[in-house]
């Protein structure tokens, strides 16, 4: 038997169906959008994009609007505020396993900052939060409140008015 010869066995088909063609596009299609949504980065503005390269703060500062990164490198709007949080709290000793508090100001924005310990010795994890994001719904409300207030309030000085006779309208 040499490899000219016929076959004996079953023939497979290598090239694979249609289907099989089709479904390795997809796969294909379906991580080149990934790639490419994750390399689509937005400053917002009066803000600056700090980029980092697996943890690593690259030194490259991105300014407001919308800009194509490398995928491995991320963009933390964040991280300014995270490092005044620690600048600001000087009483705060990761070693004594307290968490800190502070509030930060920037571009007429506050934001709550925590200084978490963990267990790596000398390490701490920041977490910073706008606090529009967690005083929102409490604004909301008070805001209806003070709507509400002032509809009530026009109402019934009409109301007073209207009830009054005709006579003493005009005086």
């Amino acid at each position: 038997m040499t490899i000219f010869d016929p076959p004996r066995g079953k023939v497979i088909d290598v090239q694979g169906g249609g289907m099989l063609r089709l479904l390795g596009l997809a796969f294909l299609g379906f991580v080149l959008v990934i790639l490419l949504f994750s390399a689509v980065t937005r400053v917002d503005s009066g803000a600056v994009g700090v980029l980092t390269l697996f943890g690593r703060v690259t030194g490259e500062a991105l300014p407001e609007g919308i800009h194509l990164i490398n995928p491995l490198k991320t963009n933390h709007p964040f991280f300014p505020i995270a490092v005044d949080a620690i600048r600001q709290s000087r009483d705060y000793d990761p070693d004594q396993g307290q968490a800190s508090r502070t509030t930060i100001r920037r571009n007429g924005e506050a934001y709550q900052a925590v200084i978490t310990p963990i267990s790596f010795p000398g390490w701490s994890l920041v977490t910073v939060v706008p606090e529009s994001e967690f005083l929102g719904p409490v604004q909301m409300i008070t805001r209806s409140y003070e709507t509400g207030w002032l509809r009530w309030s026009i109402s019934s000085r009409i109301w007073k008015w209207l009830r009054k006779p005709a006579t003493a309208r005009r005086r």
